[in-house]
């Protein structure tokens, strides 16, 4: 038991409180509270019947405690809340995803973390340019590989590859985004309904669609929308 502060009587008097003094009952309610230590004591010498104070008291120590447990449910209560939100946006939302190779190179390079937008994979809305993040097909050979790759060709059109230039729907592709590269020429293909052709910016290092063969719609798990990280390139990324 610790010991008692040097004041402690002292204090001790000055806190006693006579709540009831009737006839036959008395009721001494006492409490002493200090930084390092809280003591209370209750003496009723009251009639059974007769317990007002008592409940005052009981009230009293009830309160405490339901605040303290508000207290952390609120706290917890909030924390899983966040956890929720924060895997509906991974789900539903936004996806973090490191760079792992130089396939994107010069457009990203191998550590960049981006941020990867969900919602257009709920409207089922991709458009010629954007760089996107899907699931490796399984006929790639790549099995639960996630990729990043920017959309060449939409479904329906026809692309080709000459003297590394890439042709859609006959038409050169303008591509401002690349270095000069030595691609292989790739004969003409049709894609399906829901069919895309996917390449990487870096067209020397990149196996892609030139190799594997167009991916489908529902393989596409979100655009690149945002570079986080290193801080000297955050920013948007097209």
């Amino acid at each position: 038991m610790p010991a008692l502060p040097a004041d402690f009587h002292a204090d001790l008097a000055k806190k006693l409180s006579f709540f009831s003094h009737k006839t036959g009952e008395f009721l001494v309610f006492l409490k002493y509270s200090s930084p390092k230590i809280e003591m209370a004591l209750e003496i009723d010498f009251r009639k059974p019947d007769s317990s007002s104070s008592s409940r005052f008291s009981l009230r009293t120590r009830d309160e405490r405690y339901k605040k303290r447990e508000a207290k952390v449910l609120l706290e917890g209560g909030i924390l899983i809340v966040a956890l929720v939100f924060g895997l509906i946006l991974r789900l539903y939302a936004y996806e973090g995803a490191l760079i792992t190779s130089r396939s994107m190179a010069p457009t990203l390079s191998r550590g960049d973390y981006l941020l990867i937008d969900h919602r257009a994979a709920l409207r089922g809305t991709w458009k010629r340019g954007e760089i996107v993040f899907f699931n490796a097909p399984a006929s790639w050979g790549l099995e639960k590989q996630t990729l990043v790759k920017r959309i060449i060709a939409l479904p329906g059109e026809t692309v080709a590859v000459f003297n590394g230039v890439v042709l859609v729907n006959g038409q050169p592709l303008k591509e401002p985004y690349l270095k000069p590269h030595d691609a292989d020429d790739f004969f003409p293909i049709r894609l399906g309904q829901n069919e895309y052709f996917v390449m990487g910016d870096n067209r020397d290092f990149s196996e892609d669609s030139r190799d594997f063969g167009p991916i489908s719609e529902k393989e596409i798990r979100g655009r690149i929308v945002t570079r986080l990280w290193p801080i000297s390139v955050i920013g948007t990324v097209s």
